[in-house]
This record gives structure tokens, sequence and C-alpha cells, in this order.
């Protein structure tokens, strides 16, 4: 991120972005320590299987905001100061990775709602939905948030990039 964030500063104040960065290696009695800093991303959001009773879906407490290792914006200061957090994964666990274009994507404007009627999808609707999937697996949760949002926002095209990644040690590696 330091040599991130100097690129950007070198640009001048005409550019800020945020970032998360992650690097998973393997750990030493299975599953895989995750190391992290966040430049103002939204928070990837921790998924831990062994808090979780066995069932078809995950209450919405059992996701955790990766807040540790948080840190300004990229270009936005210099010299940088970013902190770095580590967690490890166990067989079942996951990380989520997501851009705000997937919370703040908004549904079509309906006749009934008025106004002031919160149209983005939202953290609570995210976190609902990787609850109802997490069990199933990293590819059920891709196929279901994207279920999700579509019949959210009624097929309509986004209006800012929509990124989902989820990190989850492979059975047996």
């Amino acid at each position: 991120l330091e040599a991130l964030n100097h690129s950007v500063g070198r640009a001048g104040n005409r550019i800020l972005m945020t970032c998360f960065a992650a690097v998973a290696s393997p750990a030493p009695a299975g599953g895989w320590v995750v190391r992290y800093s966040n430049a103002s991303h939204n928070p990837a959001l921790l998924f831990k299987r062994a808090e979780v009773a066995d069932g078809p879906a995950a209450p919405k407490g059992s996701f955790h905001p990766m807040m540790e290792a948080r840190a300004s914006r990229l270009g936005e200061s210099l010299p940088p100061t970013f902190g770095q957090a580590q967690v490890e994964l166990g067989p079942q666990d996951a990380i989520i990775f997501y851009t705000d274009g997937l919370v703040d994507e908004e549904r079509p404007p309906s006749p009934d709602a008025g106004e002031d009627a919160s149209r983005a999808f939202g953290q609570r609707r995210l976190v609902k939905a990787l609850g109802e999937a997490v069990m199933l697996g990293p590819v059920a949760v891709r196929d279901h948030l994207a279920r999700t949002l579509e019949e959210y926002t009624q097929g309509q095209v986004p209006k800012d990039d929509v990124t989902l990644v989820v990190l989850a040690p492979m059975p047996g590696g």
C-alpha cells in the first residue's frame, strides 16, 4: 500500500482512492493466515464457521467487520502510515471482500415509497444474503448474492463497479 500511496500521491490531489489489500499464506496447523491492511475501503467481513451452530443459514452476527489496520485513503497523506493486522482462517471459514458499488446499488423508485425511503441495497441486505448462502460455500455465496442483487435492482445496469470476492481455504489445502 505504501508504494501505491506514493504513486497516487504523486498524481497530485486529483486522485484519492480506497484499497483493501490482503495476503493469504498457509498456516502451520492448516487453514490460512491472512495479513491485511485497509486504506479506507469497506471493511471485509470475516465469517468463522466454529461460531455458528449447524443449520441452513448463518445468523447476521456471524459476520465480523475487519476494522483493524484501517488508514486514510491512498493519496490523502504522505508519508503514509498503514498498519497491518492478521486473522486465521480454518477450513470452513471465509472472508468476504466487496466494493461500495454492491451496497450502494439502488432499486428503481417505487410510486408507493416516500422520497426519503432508502433505496440502497445496503449492509443489512448484504449480511442477510451472505447468511443465507455462506454455509454452502464460496460459489453459492457468489451466485446467491448476484441473484439477490439482480432481483433487488430489478435487473438495472449497475451505476458503479460491483465486486465480490469470497476467500475460503479449499479442503485439504
